[in-house]
Parts: structure tokens; sequence; C-alpha cells
């Protein structure tokens, strides 16, 4: 059995999320109940539907060529990582870098098919634990506990946060923002992908998505309060979905701490 298996049988998820002393539990608990019910066995298909494998690339590509130049045994999250589909994909293309994966998300189910992947990769490392995106540190420390009984000891910091197509799914970019810059130590780097201003409306219910993407100047804006801002990028048309003929822009950032 997988040590996550078994923290996963260990954790008192609700004591877990009151830990966190969150605003908004009841919300949350209404989105994972989404994401649980709707996406978290059929997650994969969905992003394959609406990136296609050009936008994948694009998205793997941006990320991966921003964490090579990372020192050796350096630790990466990844903030609300979902399934792990972008996780795994830049993890391998990093293979031998010597870099240790760390996948955070909110929705048990969602890790759990992670884990399921992680049989079947297992030159990958990947440790996949519960938390939130505006409670990142709260989130380890909790998991600390746990892990630590089944001999795994967590990074109080890392060397680098990514965050791929998370941050419209939460309701204060700041607040999340926040929590990445106190998670990350001291020469880290945060990598942001996520999409562009839109107008398709019907994204929050078919995506469970809070914000129709943002404006760049509102990401440097809200990130400049907490990082330095290395670079913003738009990625023109890198979400098409074949099936609509919608599409939209990403965006990539690159930050430092201050």
């Amino acid at each position: 059995m997988f040590v996550f298996e078994q923290y996963l049988q260990k954790i008192d998820y609700g004591r877990f999320l009151t830990r966190l002393h969150l605003p908004e539990t009841e919300t949350l608990v209404e989105n994972i109940e989404y994401f649980t019910e709707k996406e978290a066995e059929k997650r994969d298909e969905i992003v394959k539907s609406y990136f296609g494998e050009a936008g994948i690339n694009t998205i793997v590509n941006e990320a991966s060529k921003n964490l090579k130049e990372l020192r050796d045994a350096s630790t990466v999250l990844d903030v609300g990582c979902g399934t792990g589909f972008f996780t795994t994909k830049i993890a391998e293309k990093l293979e031998d870098h010597n870099i240790s994966f760390y996948a955070l998300d909110a929705t048990p189910a969602m890790l759990t098919v992670l884990v399921k992947k992680l049989h079947r990769l297992r030159n990958l490392s990947i440790t996949p634990l519960l938390g939130v995106a505006e409670r990142i540190t709260e989130s380890t420390n909790a998991s600390q506990e746990v892990y630590k009984s089944l001999g795994v000891v967590l990074p109080t910091h890392f060397e680098a946060i990514i965050s791929i197509l998370m941050l419209h799914h939460c309701r204060n970019p700041s607040e999340v923002f926040s929590s990445m810059r106190k998670a990350t130590n001291k020469a880290g780097k945060l990598i942001l992908i996520d999409l562009c201003k839109h107008n398709f409306t019907e994204f929050r219910e078919e995506m469970g998505d809070v914000h129709l993407g943002f404006e760049l100047d509102y990401i440097k804006s809200e990130l400049s309060k907490m990082f330095r801002v290395k670079g913003l990028e738009r990625l023109p048309e890198s979400c098409r979905c074949e099936e609509s003929g919608r599409s939209a822009d990403l965006f990539v950032a690159i930050t430092r701490v201050r």
C-alpha cells in the first residue's frame, strides 16, 4: 500500500479543515463535492478536450523550462494539482534534475486518482497532500503530523511553487498569493499559469470556475505586493476546445521572492 493511501486513512478530514481556520469552509466543502462528483474520475479527459495536445505541451514546456535552473535536490510544490495531470508530465520532463515534487489539492478524490497514476509511474518522486491554496503552510503542518508517523517528513518551505489552472477557482487571489509567499523559501520562485480574461460565462457551471480569467494588469499588481515579477506573458489561444470551438488565452507569470 502506498504511504499516501495510509495517510488518507489516518487523517480526519473534517478536523483537518477546521484547523485551517478558513472563513468560507462551507464554500470549500461545496467545491470539493463538485469536483468529487463531476470531475475527479474524468478530469484528465476534460483537460485534454479543452487544451488539446498543443496547449498541454505549451503548459508543460513553460513550467518545465522555468524549473530547470533549480539547484540539485530542490523541492517543488504544485498547488491545486487536481489529479496531477500536469504534475506528472512536468516531473517526467525533469526526471534527470533530482527534484522532489509535492502535489497539494483540497479534494481527496482528485489525489486518489493521482495515486493510481503513481502506482504506474514509480520512478517519479511526487508526494500528494491534502490542503488549500489559501493555507499552504497550515495545510503542510497539519499533514506533517500524519506523514511523520508514516516515516515521511514534509518540507516547511519550497524552492518553487507552481500553480496551473487553479487560481480561477479561488475566491480571493490575493490571499492565495500571500499563502504562496509564506510557503516559498528566501530564494524561491513562483510559476503561475492560468486563464486570461474571457467571456465564457458557462464555464462557471461547466468547470466550476469562480473567475472568468484575469486581466494581466490585475495579476501583475497583486503579485507585485509579495513577489518580484520577472516575467508576465500571454500565451495566445492556448485553451482551444475543438468540440465547442471556444478558445481563450493563457498567461504565465514568473516571480521571485522579494
